[in-house]
């Protein structure tokens, strides 16, 4: 520390000179060298050679006072190189170059040694003092010539005649123009002494250059150099600081005017020059640089030797050299700056002495670095560094910087040098190595909660046990692998032995239980619990495990805390050595350590940094600050954020530093960003400050800064709940701030936060974030703010703010009383069943719609304007709607919602509800109910949906399923008959026949239908119809399906009861042969046919006289034998017109029965054939009587029965 004692403003303070000095012991050899050299008139240009910092000067300077009056010194300290980047590409103007600067600035410090009336015949122009006496001589003698003049040419008598008018005389007037030209010669060489130089003259055309430009200095000077030489004493130039320009060349000019002069006949003596100089400024790389060959012949050198002849032309320039031996090392250097800094009282740590001299080895600059430590410390310590308690070594070490890297010091005090990098870089490596550490703590902290003791040993004991059954395996002799086998473990095979079930079992397996490894029935090996224990080196203890692995946690935990306390109070010394251990520098992708050589190099500044000596406080010792009572850790928070406007929340200060801080800052004209700082806050909350409201309401901003700091906060700071009570009350954006995703904080705390900032809700309308509104709704059941809230007034402000956000509530029962009614009240709340059952309080009622209206109007409304989702929450069981009575007022209720959700109202609704009239509900709502037969199918319902709707398909739903229209008893017959034709219109296109007719018949017309008046009837319509009674049982009705098929006609008849008594040949028309032939027809029809068959045959087909034949056959009724004829013409089959004829026979003549058998044709029409014997006949019902009748006739003799014929034997006469 640096003490009062050493930093007195009033002690004086001796500084070391940088000036050449003179040590005998080391410097006297050099000068007797010299002075030897001189002595040989033939050495003209001697070099003293050697390094920067070594004596040179001072060995000069000796040497030239012991010549006094005969040494001029020529130093080119002050004359600036000119720039050499790229001097091969720059065109040098002429007089320009730096051989040129050089020989300008030789000529003038030569030449102005001395003075002009010691050179009366140099044309150098000098500026002299103002020689009043000499100028009154000039002017006299100026006067007297131009007085006599005005005498001589009578301008004075001129003169005196225009200006005076003659009253004056000429001597009169030629003492008046001596003394004026006096007076004006006077005054203008007082006024232009020095200050006229006359460049051309110009006459005309023609001008007269007087300035000469070009060429060099030495050619443009040559004689007046050599004037000088002549007239002065001095015969031996010393040159200092050549070598800075580090350009040989300029040795060539230098060397050709030292021969000049030597050879001038006007000067007597010979003239030396010594110059002070760098053995490297002749080395092949300086010669190269300047453009100068390397050799001879311009090619590449061929070897170490020949490049050692090039270097070796410095001995061409220079007749002697004297090489000056270094006094001063690295190894030295310490020695020297010890002594230096003994002379004076301090504190400076000794290794850093020994770190400086290992770095600079020069001894001008030691000296300057020890001049600039005691004007620093003593102007730093007298404006507060006392106070800072700031450290000597730190300032020593600060000063080296200051002197090695200039330009970088100079940028200190803008922010901008390399150490202000470095700085900035060590926060943030700090700030984002705090982040993760306390991240890590936090998940620690879950693991411990989440120990899974077998699991976490599984793949390892795994590992274990493969590698020790191997060895077994080995040592056993078993030539096989452990993969030929497998695990068994109590009776079971074991498929992985990294499973974490599998060594659950073994850590609670018996004694008993072992372990077995099997190839073969005959080849294992057997591992009991105890031998694993040994075997793995592990005891199955789950107990032990468990405590094992929250003890690693909780040591994990303290390293982490031990890091970030080292962390928060780390320099760069720190940062540096643990370096590998951290992460890379953000935004800067490599290690600090390898950040800092990248900004420095692995030079002084770097060991500096690494040693401790150039530490963050950096600042505090490269300028004054005034920091009454601050320490300096606080003081280079200020400087570096605070001054900055610059946030560093990881900074850490302690409560008086904090306390200095805001005493001096907080109330300022200042950014409050500046005071993002743990440590600030903890003091400010801990202390119940008003700054930290300021603070707070900040956060507001919501930028980048303000989201940095408040995550660092909330994961490392103090109090993270009373900022977050703070933020409740200053921000209406507190919760859209927590519940910012790019906060990234643990899901337990971020909830927290939320929690406590609803608990502390103003009655200020809060603005809410897509993100906070999402988190709301996400996280609400799990906010203990809406669970234990019991005052209404903080009850109503929450249910505000979710109003406000559209956030509504998942279960009702995780929120308390009083804000679940508002909630309720205000339909905050998802529809699910759980809060429907809790809206309606009465579980065994369920939650239909009715009960619902019935319990809470509100919730009601709401459901209904949500019924889809009500809909979707409803189980198998459930009912939507439950009594009866309600049915319809809950349907009129659903008129304006969508169908498809008022479809399944109605169809979960309980069996018992219907609409018994539908007029009582919208027509919207019609479809729906007849659909799900919720309502009966009477004439009111039916005429009405019909008239209003048509025969939708829904309405057949319920028309199919009953099949009839009731309550018609009271409907006029009239409207039923028209209705009954609606009815039967509709048919084919929307009804279905079947259907149409059991509607028409449950109508129970008082009056038939008139089937004409039907459009489109058919057989199986009116079959139905007539069979309901609703048409009459008449031929008028048949007539209706004449235009009809058979199958319509064949319906008819088989439902007509009064079919026969109507039926006329004219009615049935060309239906007798179907009639007769179809089978389903009843037999009193046939037979009415039958009995009027002379009726019927009029004009019947063949087919029908055949089928008339087989009907009388199968009836046994006879035939007219004028019908039994038209059969015989039409070819009816003779078994059945055969049984016919023979009830005719008795009545019949032979000459008829001869026509008839002739019309039979065949074997019948060979019974009349004359000539012919005998004729077979089938055997068939007839044959025999129609025999015996032949016989009778005189036809047949004979007969006999063969089977299935009859042989006839005929008369030879036949029939006469």
């Amino acid at each position: 520390m640096m003490d009062n004692e050493h930093n007195d403003r009033n002690t004086p303070i001796k500084l070391e000179p940088l000036t050449p000095q003179y040590l005998e012991e080391e410097h006297e050899v050099y000068v007797s060298a010299l002075l030897d050299a001189i002595k040989d008139e033939n050495v003209h240009n001697i070099a003293l050679s050697g390094g920067y910092g070594i004596g040179k000067s001072s060995i000069l300077r000796q040497f030239a006072s012991l010549l006094k009056g005969r040494c001029i010194e020529v130093s080119l300290s002050t004359l600036a190189p000119v720039n050499r980047r790229n001097p091969e590409n720059e065109v040098v103007i002429s007089g320009d170059t730096t051989t040129n600067k050089i020989q300008r600035e030789v000529v003038k410090q030569l030449l102005y040694r001395e003075s002009a009336q010691k050179m009366p015949l140099s044309r150098f122009r000098r500026i002299e003092a103002f020689s009043p006496e000499w100028a009154w001589r000039i002017s006299f003698v100026t006067g007297s010539i131009i007085a006599i003049a005005f005498v001589l040419t009578g301008w004075a008598e001129m003169l005196s005649e225009k200006l005076l008018g003659g009253r004056v005389g000429t001597p009169t007037m030629t003492l008046l123009v001596f003394f004026g030209a006096i007076f004006i010669v006077f005054a203008a060489q007082s006024l232009l002494n020095g200050k006229l130089n006359i460049k051309e003259v110009a006459a005309g055309p023609a001008t007269v250059s007087l300035n000469e430009d070009d060429g060099t200095y030495f050619d443009k000077y040559l004689d007046e150099i050599v004037y000088f030489f002549e007239i002065a004493d001095y015969d031996i130039i010393i040159f200092e600081d050549i070598d800075r320009f580090e350009d040989p060349t300029i040795f060539e000019s230098l060397k050709e005017l030292n021969a000049i002069l030597n050879l001038s006949p006007c000067i007597s003596r010979p003239i030396r020059f010594i110059y002070a100089v760098k053995d490297s400024i002749f080395d092949h790389g300086e010669l190269k640089r300047h453009g100068r060959s390397v050799d001879s012949d311009s090619g590449e050198m061929l070897d170490r030797a020949q490049a050692e002849s090039v270097r070796s032309n410095r001995t061409k320039f220079f007749d002697v050299i004297v090489p000056v031996v270094p006094f001063i090392t690295h190894a030295s250097a310490r020695d020297h700056l010890t002594r230096m800094m003994s002379k004076i009282d301090h504190d400076v740590d000794d290794n850093l002495i020994d770190l400086a001299s290992q770095h600079v080895p020069d001894m001008r600059m030691l000296k300057n670095v020890r001049n600039e430590f005691l004007i620093f410390r003593a102007q730093i310590m007298s404006h507060g560094g006392l106070d800072m308690r700031l450290n000597e070594s730190q300032l020593f070490a600060m000063m080296l910087y200051k002197n090695i890297y200039l330009m970088d010091f100079e940028l200190i005090r803008f922010g901008t040098s390399k150490l202000d990098r470095i700085y900035r870089a060590s926060r943030d490596l700090v700030d984002y190595e705090i982040s993760q550490a306390l991240k890590k703590i936090d998940e620690t902290k879950v693991q411990i909660g989440q120990i899974d003791e077998v699991g976490s040993r599984s793949e390892s004991l795994g590992r274990k046990l493969i590698t020790y059954v191997e060895r077994v395996l080995e040592v056993a002799d078993y030539r096989c692998a452990i993969d030929d086998g497998v695990f068994e473990f109590a009776g079971r095979e074991v498929e992985d032995v990294n499973d974490k079930e599998f060594w659950a079992l073994v850590t609670q397996a018996s004694p008993e239980d072992v372990l077995t490894w099997r190839r073969s029935q005959y080849d294992y090996l057997n591992f009991s619990k105890e031998n694993l224990e040994k075997a793995l080196d592990c005891s199955f203890d789950l107990v032990s495990w468990r405590s094992q692995d929250i003890d690693a946690l909780l040591e994990e935990q303290n390293e982490l805390k031990e890091k970030v306390a080292l962390l928060r109070t780390s320099g760069y010394s720190v940062l540096v050595e643990k370096s590998n251990e951290l992460s890379l520098v953000p935004g800067a992708g490599r290690h600090f350590d390898e950040y800092v050589q990248t900004q420095l190099g692995r030079g002084l500044a770097y060991d500096l940094i690494r040693a401790g000596y150039l530490t963050q406080h950096y600042v505090l010792y490269s300028s004054l600050f005034q920091a009454e009572r601050m320490t300096c850790h606080a003081m280079n928070y200020v400087i570096h954020n605070i001054d900055r406007n610059l946030i560093d929340v990881q900074y850490s200060l302690n409560a008086d530093e904090v306390k200095s801080v805001l005493s001096r800052y907080a109330h300022k004209n200042v950014r409050v960003s500046s005071f993002y700082n743990i440590s600030i806050l903890n003091c400010l909350l801990e202390s119940d400050s008003d700054f930290a409201n300021e603070i707070i309401r900040s956060l507001d901003e919501w930028g980048d800064d303000q989201m940095h700091f408040l995550q660092a906060y909330l994961e490392g700071g103090m109090y993270p709940d009373r900022l977050a009570e703070r933020l409740a009350n200053l921000s209406v954006r507190a919760i859209t701030i927590f519940a910012d995703p790019r906060l990234d904080l643990k899901e337990d705390l971020r909830l927290r936060c939320v929690d406590i900032v609803l608990q502390h809700l103003s009655g200020s309308k809060l603005s809410l974030s897509s993100e906070s509104v999402e988190y709301l709704g996400s996280n609400l059941s799990r906010l203990s703010a809406f669970e234990s809230c019991g005052d209404p007034l903080q009850a109503r402000t929450l249910v505000n703010l979710l109003d406000d956000a559209c956030v509504t509530v998942r279960t009702l029962d995780s929120v308390s009383s009083l804000v679940s009614s508002l909630l309720i009240e205000r339909n905050l709340y998802d529809i699910t069943r759980d809060n429907l059952s809790y809206v309606v309080g009465r579980a065994s009622e369920g939650v239909a719609l009715d009960v619902i209206k019935k319990v809470n109007p509100i919730a009601y409304a709401y459901v209904l304007s949500n019924l889809d989702k009500y809909l979707s929450v409803l189980t198998d069981v459930d009912l939507t709607v439950k009594y009866a009575d309600s049915f319809a007022p809950v349907l009129v209720d659903l008129e304006a919602s969508d169908s498809s959700c008022v479809e399944r109202v109605i169809e979960m609704a309980d069996v018992s509800c219907s609409i018994h009239d539908l007029t009582k509900v919208s027509n919207i709502l019609w479809p729906v109910l007849v659909l799900h037969r919720r309502c009966p199918s009477t004439w009111r319902n039916v005429t009405h949906y019909v008239n209003e709707l048509g025969f939708e398909a829904e309405l057949l739903v319920l028309l199919n399923d009953t099949r009839s229209i009731s309550d018609v008893e009271d409907v006029n017959d009239l409207e039923r008959h028209r209705f009954a034709i609606h009815i039967l219109d509709s048919c084919g296109r929307i009804l279905d026949v079947d259907l149409a007719v059991q509607l028409v018949n449950s109508l129970h017309l008082e009056t038939p239908l008139d089937a004409s008046s039907i459009e489109h009837p058919t057989g199986d319509m009116l079959a139905g119809l007539l069979k309901g009674g609703s048409i009459a049982d008449c031929a008028d009705s048949y007539r209706a399906l004449v235009s009809s098929d058979w199958q319509s006609r064949k319906m008819y008849i088989l439902a007509s009861e009064k079919f026969v008594t109507f039926m006329r040949p004219q009615l049935i028309g060309g239906d007798l042969p179907l009639i007769l032939a179809d089978v389903d027809i009843s037999r009193d029809i046939h037979e009415k046919i039958l009995e009027d068959v002379e009726l019927y045959s009029h004009g019947v087909s063949d087919n029908g006289l055949s089928l008339i034949a087989e009907r009388a056959c199968e009836y046994e009724m006879p035939i007219p034998l004028s019908v039994l004829s038209d059969m015989v013409s039409a070819h009816v089959d003779v078994r059945y017109v055969l049984p016919l004829l023979v009830p005719l026979l008795d009545d019949v003549g032979c000459q008829e029965l001869r026509s008839i058998l002739n019309g039979l044709g065949g074997v019948y029409a060979d019974l009349m054939e004359v000539g012919r014997h005998v004729v077979r006949i089938p055997k068939i019902c007839g044959s025999e009587k129609l025999l015996e009748r032949l016989e009778n006739c005189g036809i047949v003799s004979s007969s006999k029965d063969e089977g299935s014929l009859i042989k006839v034997n005929l008369k030879r006469t036949g029939l006469s």
